[in-house]
């Protein structure tokens, strides 16, 4: 027999049980909204399993990390606006401060200290392994005919050989998307996202933005916010190189937080504690502010036919760009016969045992480290 929520229902436990759930979510997105599930849906029972099925499905096909939304959207039917706020930041604060002491041992003794790199050696090619996986998983939920075929091919030939800024090309082939099953545009949308993408700043003002954009393109999971961090931080503003963005890539996979929480070393890296502070409150801006500002408007935008065909072509297109991210980053990462043989031997792990992340990443770090001080 299962039992009812029975834990006093006032902000501050509100605050501390998502506190925990980010304490707890290791091993990548679908490991924490399993967590969530498991015991406010089956344990407490604050909605149906067809509820949160339909709930997690919404939030799939808009733009930020699924877990971190689902935190503030139970909080926000616990107690509305200010609860979707508490447990939001209950959810992030540990991979946050997790991320921002790492970054800080990193840029002031890592770089410095041999054992650091020779463990990084091992784990960036567990990166390259998440990130095809993230492509295939995307690619077979999205690539399902012709149009979405097409778009994704477009997108990846015209990053490969041209360079363009990222969310003009994936809003345009949105829009293309749009017009292959309907000769409207949404004329507001884009003027809306190609404003953001021009909008000028100072340096923390622009590391903002930055990581605000990158936020509100995250369609299909945390791992396609990588190619418009890599195009703003790495190859634009030069914040911080390939090889150091990969780096911040494998300590953001060991922490128990969405992968995006990668913003915080970029943020660090480019302008210290404010800069890693700010980052992070943009990348998670977009996924706190549809649920507390918009959610009743976006669960009826959700079952648009155009706006879901929209969302299909933009999805398509960011397959694309991260097919080419995945490419340069794999020049860096994979420069010895050791590297190709982690970064296959992980993959197979992760994609045929399923493989917790968390795992994957430390087994790697700890035998990067064995061929470094054996070799």
């Amino acid at each position: 027999m299962r039992k009812k929520d029975t834990l006093n229902d006032s902000y501050l436990s509100l605050f501390f049980r998502f506190l925990k759930f980010g304490f707890l979510a290791w091993g990548g997105p679908v490991a924490q909204i399993s967590l969530m599930y498991e015991e406010l849906v089956i344990r407490a029972k604050w909605m149906t399993e067809k509820h949160f099925t339909k709930v997690l499905a919404i939030y799939q096909a808009m733009p930020g990390p699924e877990a971190t939304e689902l935190s503030v959207y139970f909080g926000y039917r616990r107690h509305g606006r200010f609860g979707g706020l508490l447990s939001g930041l209950g959810f992030v604060l540990p991979g946050f401060l997790m991320v921002l002491f790492f970054s800080w041992f990193y840029l002031t003794y890592g770089m410095q200290l041999e054992w650091v790199q020779d463990i990084l050696y091992g784990i960036k090619p567990v990166i390259i392994a998440l990130i095809v996986l993230a492509l295939l998983r995307i690619g077979k939920a999205t690539i399902d005919g012709w149009q979405p075929a097409l778009i994704a091919m477009t997108a990846f030939i015209i990053d490969l050989v041209f360079r363009p800024n990222l969310i003009l090309l994936i809003f345009a082939l949105g829009f293309l998307m749009l017009l292959f099953s309907v000769r409207q545009v949404a004329a507001l949308s884009f003027i809306m996202f190609v404003g953001i993408a021009a909008m000028p700043a100072w340096h923390y003002g622009l590391i903002f933005l930055v990581f605000l954009k990158a936020g509100l393109v995250t369609f299909g999971g945390a791992y396609t916010v990588v190619p418009f961090i890599q195009e703003a931080a790495v190859q634009h503003y030069h914040w911080l190189t390939s090889s150091q963005f990969l780096d911040g890539m494998a300590i953001s996979g060991m922490v128990p937080a969405p992968f995006i929480i990668v913003a915080t070393f970029v943020g660090y890296l480019a302008g210290g504690f404010w800069g890693a502070l700010l980052a992070t409150i943009a990348i998670f801006l977009p996924a706190f502010l549809i649920t507390t500002l918009f959610y009743k408007t976006v669960e009826r935008l959700t079952e648009n036919r155009r706006l879901q065909t929209f969302l299909i072509g933009v999805t398509a297109a960011v397959v694309g760009v991260i097919f080419v991210t995945a490419i340069d980053l794999a020049r860096v990462t994979f420069i010895d016969a050791w590297t190709v043989m982690l970064g296959l031997t992980a993959f197979l792990c992760l994609w045929r045992w399923r493989l917790n992340i968390a795992v994957a990443i430390l087994g790697s770090g700890a035998i990067g480290y064995l061929i470094r001080m054996l070799g």
